[in-house]
């Protein structure tokens, strides 16, 4: 039986997001995020590395732990969470694909859940505006649809999506 790993989504790959939150005290809060990204799906393996141009679209709810009280200036925090991801693969579709034996990227498109772990820091920038910084990882059991297994073959292996983002923040 041939194996082959996914080994992620382009890490590379611009993306837009949004995010809803409150506090719950000082060392507590959560937050609803959205996030939407152009990227790529990628096998790789022995014979190649054939990509596939895709968008992704993931939304999770997520818990944050902060290490220093509501009224500092700058917070670091810890998040984690978990939600859904849906990809949509918008490549063009090819009989003939580098390891294509094994596994082929398809025009489709899958939903699945998401754990999502990250770390981040939240500057204030006067009393209403805040600046954040953070990195976020998404982690899930690789597609089954998009990366669809040649006959006799087992695809194994599980989805990791690491995003760096700035932003800035208002408060309510």
């Amino acid at each position: 039986m041939t194996r082959i790993i996914l080994t992620a989504l382009a890490c590379s790959a611009a993306a837009l997001g949004a995010y809803f939150g409150g506090d719950s005290g000082d060392h507590w809060g959560g937050e609803v995020r959205y996030l939407y990204r152009f990227s790529d799906a990628r096998l790789s393996g022995s014979g190649g590395s054939p990509k596939f141009n895709a968008q992704t679209n993931i939304m999770t709810g997520e818990i944050l732990g902060y290490f220093k009280k509501r009224s500092a200036v700058t917070r670091p925090y810890v998040a984690f969470g978990g939600g859904i991801k849906w990809i949509r693969a918008t490549g063009t579709e090819s009989a003939a694909q580098p390891l294509g034996r094994i596994a082929a990227l398809t025009n489709t498109e899958e939903a699945m859940a998401v754990a999502s772990v990250g770390a981040g820091v939240k500057h204030a920038i006067g009393k209403r505006l805040l600046l954040r910084i953070d990195v976020r990882d998404y982690l899930g059991k690789r597609p089954n649809k998009i990366i669809a297994p040649a006959p006799g073959a087992k695809v194994s292996g599980f989805y990791n999506d690491i995003v760096a983002s700035v932003s800035i923040g208002f408060r309510f």
